[in-house]
């Protein structure tokens, strides 16, 4: 599997982001993980643009602190996570996460 990663901004806390507009990239495992250099405790994983983090309106984890990541895994080892279909967002503006994703 060939690994690809890159780091998300979060400019605007409460505002969520999209990993990739690319919607042609799909991958074997996704995972997502909070910058050690954050000045926030919390990041939150989210299935749409409007998700909410207070509310837990379609919000899927919130990842407290560094040594937490969010794992995702097709059972079948086949191309069918879809980057851009997950946002993110962060307690604190400015805060970062890192995006692994691996290709089979």
């Amino acid at each position: 599997m060939q690994p690809f990663s890159l780091v998300i901004p979060v400019p605007s806390a409460g505002t969520p982001v999209q990993l990739t507009t690319d919607s042609s990239i799909a991958c074997v495992s996704l995972l997502i993980k909070a910058l050690a250099s954050n000045a926030g405790p919390t990041v939150h994983v989210g299935r749409a643009a409007n998700f909410n983090a207070t509310s837990g309106a379609g919000l899927i984890v919130d990842i407290n602190g560094v040594d937490q990541s969010f794992l995702i895994q097709a059972s079948d080892n086949t191309n069918r996570i879809v980057p851009a279909q997950y946002w993110v967002d962060a307690a604190t503006s400015g805060d970062k996460l890192l995006i692994t994703y691996w290709v089979g």
